[in-house]
């Protein structure tokens, strides 16, 4: 019997999918700032230069990523030029048709495995969620309680 992909797998195999957010992010919901931000904003590593990767080059472009609740810096990150944005649509329309020509049984397993990483790391999900959009637990949690189908 052959194991099916988890979505991560099926993704990552159609569309090139990477992570753009720093690594530290990425291994801990209980992460702390190194700095708050004065004005937060997209562009607030135009003021704070200190903001920016190390060896960051003055042609790239950036967004700064910030908590809205509490203005901490989570990360500076490369932006994407219309080109690679491009790239990166044409590639998710042919994840999509890949996607499209898998089975039920496929999608289903595809399915079954996400909510078993959600479930199982709900709580470090919802921390992450809430440091990232500034909203509360409560809000968070009730809008992923909708998976019923999938369990069984």
């Amino acid at each position: 019997m052959t194991t099916k992909p988890g979505l991560a797998h099926f993704l990552a195999g159609r569309v090139g999918l990477t992570q753009s957010c720093a690594p530290s992010l990425r291994r801990s919901p209980n992460w702390t700032p190194t700095a708050t931000l004065a004005s937060p904003s997209i562009l607030a590593h135009l003021a704070e230069p200190s903001l920016l990767p190390s060896g960051a080059s003055p042609t790239q472009s950036f967004i700064t990523c910030y908590a809205p609740a509490t203005g901490a810096h989570l990360a500076t990150i490369p932006s994407h030029s219309a080109f690679e944005i491009a790239a990166k649509i044409a590639a998710a329309e042919a994840a999509q048709r890949a996607w499209r020509a898998t089975s039920w049984a496929e999608r289903r397993q595809v399915m079954r495995t996400l909510l078993s990483w959600l479930l199982r790391d709900v709580e470090a999900i919802t921390r992450t969620c809430c440091r990232d959009t500034g909203k509360t637990s409560k809000q968070r949690l009730g809008r992923g309680r909708a998976c019923g189908g999938l369990e069984g």
